[in-house]
């Protein structure tokens, strides 16, 4: 039984390898890039900004009114409330989870004084 166990162990462990140097390239790609390229990447990263904000403020809001009208309903079940409003909240942490990524771009952009 242990035997059939320590092949998913290792696989698991070279996937997180696998991530770990795709995280390196990637960091490494970011700094070999020209100043015309992190130009681009910087534009890129201003409309990613400005979209993951609008959606943010819409999911938010989603929340608000759920809040609100669950507070102002005759019916008070918690059930019924959590389980739609952990959609939208899910993919609030999901966005602010993936913006943190762009911080090694924007840490590139000020080691170039890129403006």
């Amino acid at each position: 039984m242990q035997q059939s166990i320590k092949p998913l162990l290792t696989l698991s462990v070279n996937a997180k390898l696998e991530i770990y140097k795709k995280i390196l390239m990637e960091k490494n790609k970011l700094s070999e890039l020209t100043d015309e390229e992190l130009l681009i990447e910087k534009k890129k990263l201003k409309k990613r900004k400005i979209i993951n904000a609008l959606i943010i403020g819409f999911l938010a809001g989603i929340v608000a009114v759920g809040i609100v009208s669950w507070s102002l309903g005759a019916r008070k079940n918690l059930i019924a409330f959590l389980i739609p409003m952990l959609f939208p909240m899910y993919f609030i942490y999901r966005i602010i989870k993936n913006s943190k990524k762009d911080k090694e771009l924007e840490n590139v952009l000020k080691e170039r004084n890129i403006k």
